[in-house]
């Protein structure tokens, strides 16, 4: 789980325009 979180928040990162999908999951990852 956590290297699922952590792909996602570093991928979205770098995207910085990920769909509202993955939004909450970067917030419940930082948090």
């Amino acid at each position: 789980m956590d290297r699922l979180l952590r792909l996602g928040g570093g991928m979205t990162g770098l995207n910085q325009g990920a769909p509202p999908s993955d939004a909450p999951v970067v917030d419940t990852a930082e948090q």
